[in-house]
């Protein structure tokens, strides 16, 4: 009988000790909550073209958990999937729904371009205020992405579209919020040149 109470006490640990392990696992991460909203796009035969930002993991109105929230832009409309955090099942958003969006729906894409804001100046210091400043010029109308590029003489210049090791792709439009904003002309740069 004691045998028997043991076994079952031991059966009961492995349990639980098992469900801590499972419970335990790490959420899905950015890459795999991009590819589970392609597959659907994909299986749902939506020409919404490439994602063009990717929203942490958050609570949504109306469902349970935490959903990444994966958009698109097929045309002037972007488009979203949301995607479970745990699990990763990925839905479209039920229509009731708030999602999140930038401030100006224009969000650039990744590309190999940037945005000369300003001609090139000797380095004394005061760029990273001069770049915190432009970005609050363009806050609410698109990406602050404005960054400092080194020049090879040591120069500096301030360069609106410089992220992750990479520039973004050409669209007039941004030069245009850009210029509007700054009241300065901006040219573009190739940076596969």
């Amino acid at each position: 009988m004691i045998a028997i109470q043991r076994l079952g006490l031991i059966g009961v640990l492995l349990l639980c000790a098992c469900d801590q392990q499972r419970s335990d696992t790490p959420a899905i991460v950015r890459g795999q909550a991009m590819a589970h909203a392609d597959h659907l796009v994909e299986y749902r035969r939506l020409d919404w073209g490439p994602i063009i930002t990717t929203w942490e993991p958050a609570p949504v109105p109306g469902l349970r958990g935490v959903w990444w929230q994966i958009d698109y832009r097929p045309g002037e409309t972007v488009r979203s999937v949301l995607v479970d955090a745990e699990s990763g099942w990925a839905r479209l958003p039920p229509d009731a729904v708030p999602l999140r969006r930038q401030a100006s729906g224009l969000t650039p894409v990744s590309g190999h371009w940037i945005i000369v804001l300003e001609d090139p100046q000797v380095e004394d210091g005061s760029g990273p205020a001069r770049v915190e400043a432009l970005n609050a010029q363009l806050a609410g109308d698109i990406e602050a992405l404005v960054s400092l590029r080194r020049l090879p003489d040591g120069r500096v210049q301030a360069v609106y579209g410089w992220r992750d090791g990479t520039g973004i792709q050409r669209d007039a439009r941004i030069a245009e919020r850009i210029q509007r904003r700054l009241g300065q002309p901006v040219r573009w740069r190739d940076l596969s040149q």
